[in-house]
């Protein structure tokens, strides 16, 4: 027993180690882009929006470094030696922020944040992470970026930077560890800016919309902790994350205006680096932040004050940062897949790598029904989808949360709001009236999100911050009814993270056997060892050999679609006309990349083992037809009904 616990004493404490190391080299990265822009961070707001420029300063380094070498050892410290110069940099800055910081609010941050480290140690059980996350780290770290990789796994060429960021914290002794350090990471720096609001905006009655944003979200950033993806390397959670980030921060500029148009395009150019991060870790956040970016250059470059406009020659090097990021990463895709947005069949590039068409469309497609099933694996055709939709969102624990919950909030301070300015004779106001315009990329996002792929899990970021602006507006307006503005959106925060907390540990002991319920609702809560290991290892595939005739010998898993962290060549989806671009290359130099006999595409037990998606797919797409009906009769055609599949493992 003592064993175990020094055993979990060490492993915690490793987790927070190399955290704070990894934020400190964080904040030293994006301290120097904000350096470049000529802001000068006297703030902890400003700390906080370098920490998540560091991110993007270092995808864009590992993208460069990637075209060229494998991402090792070496690459992971030149980063952190680059950060901890940036910090010296900034020491000054530092200093002066540590000296104010409250010691009881400290306390309580470092538990909540020791709690997630805990809860980053358990099993991984996430499907994405086994079949294409953690193998496409696997590829990153062995290998330069490989061309058309995506013919050998389509989601190899997801092309998501936030894999790319997860590489270093996967490397040499810390092989297999990225899944129990990455997610988790952003999870604590979400609540560490969310104690910072707390002692930011408690001293008076009108704190600034960052604090109030910060606060707001807190419920669904500890419920995030709760979840599988805490403990995997979720594209979907980390985008989550910088989703909120941005609108946070596009949220704050809009409510509290510069006065000199040059400070306003100084700041747009940190958020339009934010939103371009965003798009490279997730395609699914393109439109949100296009609509974003649109707005806060609109806003930046309007003439409020006669003068003092950016000039051409400022405006280039301040966006030159997004440009690069996102030119690298499109370039990559190409490399990928033979498209530059894949799975989107945008602007097909003539390689002989390329993806087939049909593979492009049918990886779209899969992602769509998928989300509208809710990972069930279920075949809705035409609308049929959506009354069990919504079924799903109220009686599932997730989705609730992501879903149903912000809507609910949001809703509810909507109505109270409304209702204090009935009984307000005059406004006590707050913010800017501009901060409105932060609802149009909310709105354009939500609307792409419904008709594009509605998974819950990819609209919470939408969804909690309309909620966060609704309180902020609420709390802001009807401050002079309570001490002060914090007082009160903190005690919602307590509110509803309680609830959610109890929710996850009720739900636990009732799905459990009556002689486990006690154990099983500490489970949900926290991380226990495996007999004397605290830091669950990945699961070891159950694989088979596959030969390709005319190609390489591939491995694939047994049952699943799962690879995990096992040999290069494996895939869930073996096609027959799966080739090397080298057939010379010896066993294991697979540099020269991938492609397809003739552009055609021919997998096995694509998209999973249980649901005959592929063919009713294909049955439809062969229609002149495309009608419900049309979609109803194929699925008829198929053998089985396509409704009875189960749903994946960890989705």
């Amino acid at each position: 027993m003592i064993a175990v616990a020094i055993a979990g004493v060490a492993t915690h404490l490793g987790v927070l180690a190399l955290w704070l190391v990894t934020s400190g080299a964080l904040v030293g990265l994006g301290g120097l882009l904000l350096r470049m822009w000529g802001i000068a961070p006297r703030s902890w707001r400003d700390l906080s929006l370098a920490f998540w420029l560091g991110i993007g300063v270092t995808i864009g380094l590992l993208q460069v470094w990637h075209l060229l070498l494998p991402v090792g050892n070496g690459v992971a410290l030149a980063l952190i030696a680059l950060g901890v110069a940036g910090c010296v940099l900034m020491r000054e800055d530092l200093r002066s922020l540590v000296r104010v910081a409250d010691p009881r609010v400290a306390l309580v941050t470092a538990i909540v944040v020791l709690w997630i480290a805990n809860r980053a140690l358990g099993p991984v059980t996430l499907s994405d992470t086994g079949m294409y996350h953690q193998p496409t780290v696997a590829w990153t770290r062995s290998f330069a970026i490989i061309p058309g990789l995506g013919n050998l796994h389509g989601r190899l060429a997801f092309n998501s930077t936030a894999l790319l960021f997860a590489t270093p914290f996967d490397v040499g002794w810390l092989n297999g560890m990225a899944v129990h350090l990455v997610i988790g990471l952003l999870l604590a720096a979400l609540v560490v800016e969310g104690a910072c609001a707390w002692v930011s905006a408690r001293h008076t009655d009108r704190p600034r919309a960052f604090d109030i944003f910060a606060l707001a979200i807190l419920p669904n950033v500890l419920h995030g902790a709760l979840r599988p993806e805490v403990r995997s390397l979720s594209t979907d959670a980390a985008v989550g994350a910088l989703l909120l980030v941005a609108m946070r921060e596009l949220f704050d500029q809009l409510a509290h205006p510069a006065a000199s148009r040059v400070d306003r395009a100084r700041r747009g150019a940190a958020l339009l680096f934010i939103f371009t991060l965003a798009v490279t870790v997730k395609l699914s956040a393109a439109v949100v932040a296009f609509v974003g970016v649109v707005v806060i250059v609109a806003f930046a470059l309007h003439p409020r004050v006669p003068g003092d406009a950016p000039t051409w020659r400022q405006l280039t090097p301040w966006a030159a940062p997004a440009v690069v990021l996102f030119g690298t990463w499109i370039a990559r895709g190409a490399i990928l897949s033979g498209y530059p947005l894949y799975p989107s069949s945008v602007a097909p590039l003539p390689v002989d790598w390329r993806v087939p068409l049909e593979q492009a469309l049918g990886e779209a497609g899969w992602v769509t029904m998928s989300a509208r099933s809710l990972n069930s694996n279920a075949i809705f055709p035409g609308v049929s989808w959506i009354v069990p939709w919504f079924r799903g969102i109220v009686v599932r624990g997730d989705p609730f949360v992501q879903v149903t919950v912000p809507a609910l909030l949001t809703l509810a301070f909507v109505v109270l709001r409304a209702s204090a300015r009935q009984r307000a004779a005059e406004p006590s106001g707050g913010f800017a009236p501009s901060w409105r315009l932060a609802l149009i990329p909310l709105g354009a996002g939500f609307v792409f999100w419904t008709l594009s792929a509605p998974h819950p899990r990819m609209a919470q970021a939408i969804l909690w911050s309309a909620a966060a602006l609704a309180m902020g507006d609420w709390a802001l307006h009807t401050a002079r009814l309570a001490p002060t503005a914090a007082q009160r959106i903190g005690r919602v925060v307590v509110l509803v993270t309680g609830l959610l907390v109890v929710k996850q540990a009720v739900g636990a002991m009732l799905r459990a056997d009556p002689g486990s319920r006690a154990s099983d609702g500490a489970g949900a809560l926290f991380t226990r060892p495996e007999g004397a290991q605290w830091m669950a290892p990945l699961p070891e595939p159950s694989l088979t050999s596959v030969a390709i005739v005319g190609g390489p010998t591939l491995m694939r898993p047994t049952e699943d679609n799962l690879c995990w962290n096992t040999a290069q060549l494996c895939t869930p989806h073996p096609s027959s006309t799966l080739r090397l671009r080298d057939t010379t290359a010896a066993p294991g130099d697979w540099q020269r990349g991938f492609s397809s006999v003739d552009g055609r595409w021919d997998p096995e037990r694509w998209p999973n083992p249980w649901t005959p998606f592929l063919a009713w797919w294909r049955c439809v797409r062969a229609a002149d037809d495309h009608s419900g009906a049309t979609e109803r009769a194929c699925l008829r055609s198929v053998q089985g009904s396509g409704r009875a599949g189960r749903e994946e493992p960890g989705a």
